[in-house]
């Protein structure tokens, strides 16, 4: 994934419900069910689904933790250091299950409600899905002596995350409130969300969080314009997946690997429908694209069909572009370098992230450049080719004269000789002494591109001093920095 200058925060299943109401605030929250489920942490690399036991849906044996844990978690995922056994068999993670959340810094906001306002000017609306911390949504079964209090401040949590929403919604996204659908589901029969131990929700937690998304979708202008055909889902089979903390557990503890298991899924279209049951665009693209993470998509046959019960929610075909293990920006930046964005933007683009991961405006500069795509020659202000070396090269530096010389609103555009390199670093500077550190992990992108784009901040453009490529490993040919005109207004 793509570094950014931000902080970050690193979720459920039931055979009973208990009811509890959160109060913040003095306003009483909707009631979230509490219910046995799994945790689980950060996006996993695509892979076979590994061997284990299986095990009845919705039931978890005795958690493998050892005396040799937390000390021996050193050599796994950083990330799952933080797992401590919860109550009734679960698994929590001190690093991402209690994620405080809340209103966006202003200049993410800003940077957001411009990303939304260029989209909406190719013709794009955006959809952001971001489920719950799990530990809020699962709190009957956190060991309250495992953690710190302020991880266990559950109306606080609960609070953070629907402002959070708020502001997400305040940038013009299409933004449902995953923990009242979630309350709302819970209130008429239990239902199990997340696994036990793993980060992933279940397919019946995919289908929750879809249908919550196809209200909040079939209320706004854009739904009217997707032509509609029929889907209908039906269950296939017992699967098996891959939970990725029992792993982890099993790595350093030697406990083996017992799974949860699950229903699987597959929607299908039924035939019939608006425009000849097409609903593919002009250049023959789909006209909804959905973009994230394993959520949305996993490839180790453990896949929970949220965009299959999307499309059965909306009535609406879809093109499913979501990247498992690629993190908040792999598969939407993924996608907009792709040529079927480029030539024809789909109506709506659904992008689902964690809660413990959200984009920053540095990153979402970087989403800017890409809507923008390749620099048109007519709109190139100032160039530069260099050979790439061992280290870091320096691709453009410019004076205080050059720099007062260039417009007010452009964006950089990088490009790569050689398209194998998915992985490399670049560094712009700035007069003020800032550097902004951008880290291009691109591994595990759908596309093959040898573009970088990189929105510079509105009016600052005449401080730009320097921009670097630093290649992870030996890598030869060129790097061409180009600064481009961009026509719309830029942050």
């Amino acid at each position: 994934m793509i570094s950014s200058l931000c902080c970050r925060f690193r979720d459920f299943g039931l055979t009973h419900a208990i009811v509890v109401p959160l109060a913040v605030s003095g306003a009483v929250f909707a009631q979230v069910a509490l219910a046995q489920s799994n945790p689980a942490q950060s996006d996993p690399a695509p892979g076979a689904a590994a061997q284990s036991a299986p095990m009845q849906a919705g039931t978890a044996p005795a958690v493998p933790f050892c005396a040799n844990w937390p000390e021996g978690s050193k050599t796994i995922d950083p990330h799952m250091r933080g797992l401590q056994p919860g109550l009734d068999n679960w698994v929590f993670n001190a690093s991402g299950d209690f994620a405080l959340l809340g209103w966006l810094p202003d200049r993410d906001l800003a940077a957001l409600r411009t990303f939304v306002a260029a989209l909406n000017e190719r013709g794009t609306q955006l959809a952001i899905v971001v489920p719950p911390p799990r530990g809020l949504i699962e709190s009957a079964h956190v060991d309250p002596a495992r953690f710190e209090a302020e991880k266990l401040d559950y109306p606080r949590i609960a609070e953070g995350y629907d402002v959070f929403v708020e502001s997400l919604r305040e940038s013009g996204a299409i933004v449902p409130n995953l923990r009242e659908a979630i309350a709302a589901a819970r209130a008429k029969a239990p239902v199990e969300f997340y696994y036990h131990r793993d980060i992933h929700w279940r397919p019946e937690g995919a289908r929750i969080a879809a249908e919550a998304l196809a209200a909040e979708i079939r209320t706004s202008d854009v739904y009217k314009d997707l032509p509609r055909v029929e889907f209908a889902t039906h269950a296939e089979s017992e699967m098996n997946p891959r939970q990725y903390w029992v792993d982890a557990l099993d790595q350093v503890c030697g406990t083996g690997k017992t799974y949860e298991t699950a229903t699987r899924y597959v929607t299908e279209k039924q035939g019939g429908g608006d425009a000849a049951a097409s609903l593919l665009g002009d250049a023959g693209v789909p006209q909804v694209v959905l973009v994230g993470t394993s959520m949305s998509f996993r490839s180790d046959g453990g896949d929970a069909n949220f965009g299959g019960f999307l499309q059965q929610a909306l009535s609406v075909d879809l093109l499913n572009s979501a990247i498992p293990g690629g993190g908040l920006v792999t598969s939407i930046m993924s996608y907009l370098y792709s040529a079927d964005f480029q030539s024809a933007p789909p109506k709506l683009l659904v992008w689902e992230f964690r809660p413990f991961d959200p984009a920053t405006e540095l990153e979402i500069r970087q989403l800017l450049g890409a809507i923008a795509g390749p620099c048109a020659a007519d709109q190139a202000v100032l160039s530069n080719t260099v050979q790439l070396d061992r280290g870091r090269t320096v691709a453009l530096r410019l004076d205080e004269q050059a720099a007062a010389k260039l417009p007010p609103n452009v964006y950089l555009d990088l490009s790569l000789s050689d398209t194998s390199i998915r992985e490399f670093d670049y560094s712009v500077d700035y007069a003020d002494l800032r550097r902004e550190r951008i880290a291009i992990d691109l591994a595990r992108a759908q596309v093959a591109t040898n573009h970088y784009f990189l929105e510079l901040p509105s009016g600052q453009a005449a401080t730009l001093r320097e921009i670097a490529v630093r290649p992870r490993s030996p890598a030869a040919g060129s790097a061409t920095v180009t600064l481009c005109r961009r026509p719309e207004p830029a942050l």
